[in-house]
Parts: C-alpha cells; sequence; structure tokens
C-alpha cells in the first residue's frame, strides 16, 4: 500500500493526464467540424436562385455567457441571370455589416459550387482592401428545390 501523501499525488497526476487527454482528443477530432457545410440551391423564378449555405464555425472556447465552442453559421447569395458564373452577387455575410465582392460559380453537371468571395475590408473613404471570405471553397450541392412562399428575395 502506498503513503497517503504519494497516493494523493498520483491521483492528481492521473486526474490531469485524464483531463489532458480529454482536450487533445477534442481538438483534433472537433478540427473537422468546420468542414461541416450544407449547401441548398433554392429556385425562385428563371434566373433568379437563392443559395444557402450553413457551416459550423468555431465561435472560441468561452465568451460572456460561458462555453461558445461551436457555432452554426448561414450565409445568403441572390443569385441573378443564367449563370453558371455570378459575379458580384447580392451577398449576405455573417455579420452582415460585411460588404463581398467575387464570384459564385454553380456546375449542374457535378451538383457542386465553388466559392471565391472577398470581404471588403476597408471603409469608403479609402482605396478597396479586400480579404478572402472564410466560406471560400468548391462544396457539394446538398439539395436544389423550388422557393417556398415565405423566403422572399433580398
Amino acid at each position: 500500500m502506498l503513503p497517503t501523501k504519494l497516493e494523493g499525488t498520483m491521483r492528481g497526476i492521473s486526474i490531469s493526464l485524464v483531463i489532458l487527454a480529454i482536450f487533445v482528443i477534442g481538438c483534433a477530432t472537433t478540427r473537422k467540424a468546420d468542414k461541416n457545410v450544407h449547401v441548398t440551391l433554392i429556385r425562385k423564378t428563371p434566373g433568379k436562385q437563392l443559395l444557402a449555405i450553413t457551416r459550423d464555425e468555431w465561435g472560441g472556447f468561452w465568451g460572456a455567457h460561458g462555453y461558445i465552442g461551436y457555432e452554426t453559421v448561414g450565409y445568403w447569395a441572390a443569385l441573378e441571370g443564367p449563370g453558371p458564373v455570378y459575379v458580384n452577387p447580392h451577398f449576405q455575410d455573417s455579420p452582415s455589416d460585411f460588404k463581398c465582392v467575387g464570384t459564385i460559380t454553380i456546375n449542374q453537371q457535378t451538383n457542386s459550387v465553388t466559392i471565391k468571395m472577398e470581404r471588403i475590408a476597408s471603409d469608403s473613404t479609402q482605396p478597396q482592401r479586400t480579404i478572402p471570405h472564410p466560406i471560400n471553397g468548391k462544396y457539394v450541392i446538398d439539395s436544389i428545390r423550388d422557393a417556398r412562399l415565405e423566403e422572399g428575395w433580398f
């Protein structure tokens, strides 16, 4: 039997190692969540479509209201015209304070969308300076459907 002081120390080390393992495993496995993107193409009328994009983004570990973790963030793009390339579409960013420019390309053969948008990082009194948008990439379109009555246009 181990002496009480040594037993307490070993217990503390064991608990510390378990906590460390939880954080390491948690950090290693939760990185996949930021790839969790869902894309829906919504047909309004000929030449007008909405692109709805949601994904889980890391919001931080701790905030004003406690643990944050991953948050679901949504983006919308109003696509007007025949396509498949839409230049500077109206893009509802998150947060909506950002204004965006760029292109969105729909590939109907592969049921995919390529997003190449940039956030305007300068104010209107300065020359335009942009930064790449975090949603940029190529994604599979999960569903294509007709618009519901309550889904308005921008």
